[in-house]
Parts: C-alpha cells; structure tokens; sequence
C-alpha cells in the first residue's frame, strides 16, 4: 500500500467479477493436484486421511457476508489446529456452495494420532471460529455445522483420485449449482476468491 501511495506500482485494470469457477481453473487445479506429491499426508504413521466438510449455519449472511469473511475463517481454523496439534494442517481444499447459497468447504488432510474425539472437537472449532452471534443458530450449528469422512481419505493415497474427487462437481452439470457464487457474493469487492487451494504441499 506505502508503494502504491508514492506512485512506484501502477494500479492495474479492476479484476471482472467472479460468478462461477471457470473452465480454465479447473483444469490447473486438476493438473496441479496431479502434480503434487503427497507423503506428507501419510509421514505420520498413526493419522487418519480424511475429507473434512465445514458448513456455515441457516443464517450464513451474517457470519459470511462475502467471500473474504469464509478465507478469514480458514485462515483462523488452520490456526487452532495448529494450537491443537503443534503443526499446520496438510492437504487440499475446495469451496463450494450449497442451493441455499451458502458457502462449504473441503478438506482433505490427515488426523493427527492419538487425537482422541476429533469429530466433537472439529464441530466445537469451527462453530467457535465462523462465532455466530444467535445463540440457537450457533447450537444448531456445532450439531450440524462438520463432516468427517475416513473412506474417502484412505482413497486419496492415489493423487489421480483426489484430482477427480475435487473436480468432478464440476463435470456434472446436476452439481453445476455448487460452483455457483450466489447473488449475494456477486457485488464489486464480495467475490470469494480462489476456489482450491492446497497447504504443505509441494511439487513433485
């Protein structure tokens, strides 16, 4: 910002208004899951891959009025694991949208060992980080709000799978809503940004 207050970096055209996750997106990310070598999801020898799903409550718009807000709550999740476990969470991530609109995300990471009961622990984290302020839509929200599913963890030791797994809303267009930015998310300034992304890992 200092910079670009003395005039030394040209501000650029604004960036179009993102609605939906484009073709030329998925291909990189698939290409760029492919590429990624994953033994770092499976150096700890007592942890669990699985897929996580984080949800938003009924009333998402005020814990989530854009996009910004859902990247904040990432970024603030990813710091209580590691205060919970002593490191960052490894995997892949993807962000999707519900009918209703409201935002999710997928996690494909491994469960530390010896973490005792994750699901109640991953429910009361990401209720506590998303904070809605109604007390009922936030007890709603710790009983409905996770997912965790160990099946599709354990097929994700083939990089190809976690690929299709990642892309394949996008390949059939009876998921095509859920690549959809809603209306609501669709003003100047609310988009959400990158769709995936990945922590931890590297290139092979």
């Amino acid at each position: 910002h200092e910079l670009h207050d003395r005039g030394q970096v040209r501000a650029g055209p604004p960036r179009e208004q993102i609605t939906g996750w484009s073709a030329r997106s998925r291909s990189r990310m698939v290409r760029r899951l492919c590429e990624l070598d994953y033994q770092p999801l499976l150096e700890d020898p007592g942890g669990l891959p699985c897929l996580q799903t984080l949800t938003y409550p009924g009333d998402w718009l005020t814990v989530a009025p854009d996009g910004q807000s859902v990247k904040r709550h990432m970024a603030a999740f990813r710091r209580r694991w590691a205060r919970k476990w002593g490191a960052q969470p490894v995997g892949v991530w993807k962000l999707e949208f519900q009918r209703r609109g409201a935002p999710h995300i997928h996690i494909l990471t491994v469960i530390p060992a010896g973490s005792g009961d994750f699901r109640s622990w991953l429910s009361a984290t990401w209720a506590a980080v998303v904070g809605h302020p109604d007390p009922e839509e936030r007890r709603r929200h710790v009983l409905a709000g996770t997912g965790v599913d160990f099946a599709e963890g354990l097929r994700a030791r083939d990089p190809r799978r976690v690929a299709v797994y990642f892309s394949k809303h996008g390949t059939f267009a009876a998921k095509e809503y859920q690549n959809q930015v809603p209306a609501e998310w669709q003003a100047p300034g609310k988009g959400p940004g990158r769709f995936w992304g990945y922590w931890g890992l590297q290139r092979c």
